[in-house]
């Protein structure tokens, strides 16, 4: 009797199979995202002083989900080491919380879809520590600027401020992605915009439209004068 061969099985190189980012990648990683941000212009827009203002208690911070990786370069320091932020358990999420914790940042993990319950409570009691959380408002899955209640939720929940928060660049490049992850280009000028704190009230539907509306007044999409669409 024949046995038939069988047919080799193919398996990713075991680097890429791994739980836990190694230190060495996350720092080269991190030394390579601040060469690349010291090659861009900065200018802060912050006329209610949430940035200058450091010693104000805990809030919840929101942005977009395309702007996430330029955001977290754009803090500063102080606001960094006082910040937590929300990262999926997956194992993508383990590798960016490797490289958040390069920039100062802790991370707090869980999704909708996972770990979601033990999440909220562990964000619940950073807020109540004075801690800034930061979330995107249309992530993990979108679509692009639709707003979900986590944030509004938590904020309104916790009685702290929701803070919006954009990173604007006319020349960037923008990746294949559900959300077009914005990434300036190098040497050109970007501009972190805040905006006013909003206290919202229960239940997060009904200030779903007045953070939208806060959050895409301080988003700028345009290139040059052409609007993306």
């Amino acid at each position: 009797m024949t046995t038939a061969a069988k047919t080799p099985r193919f398996s990713l190189p075991r680097f890429f199979r791994v739980r836990r980012l190694p230190g060495v990648v996350a720092w080269l990683v991190a030394m390579l995202a601040y060469a690349y941000r010291r090659t861009l212009r900065l200018r802060v827009s912050d006329p209610h002083g949430f940035v200058r203002d450091l010693s104000r208690s805990g809030c919840v911070v929101a942005l977009w989900h395309n702007r996430i990786p330029i955001s977290a370069l754009c803090f500063p320091l102080e606001i960094r080491q006082r910040a937590a932020v929300l990262i999926s358990a997956s194992r993508d999420g383990e590798y960016a919380a490797a490289v958040v914790a390069r920039f100062g940042m802790r991370s707090v993990r869980g999704s909708s879809s996972r770990r979601g319950a033990r999440a909220l409570r562990e964000l619940t009691q950073e807020l109540h520590r004075g801690t800034i959380v930061v979330l995107t408002l249309d992530g993990p899955r979108g679509p692009r600027y639709e707003p979900h209640p986590g944030a509004v939720a938590l904020a309104a929940s916790c009685d702290v401020p929701l803070v919006p928060i954009s990173v604007n660049s006319h020349r960037r490049g923008e990746l294949p992605s559900w959300d077009r992850t914005q990434l300036p280009l190098p040497f050109s000028r970007i501009e972190l915009v805040v905006g006013a704190p909003l206290r919202l009230q229960p239940p997060a539907e009904a200030s779903l439209d007045q953070v939208k509306s806060a959050l895409m007044a301080i988003t700028d999409d345009r290139r040059g004068a052409a609007p993306v669409a």
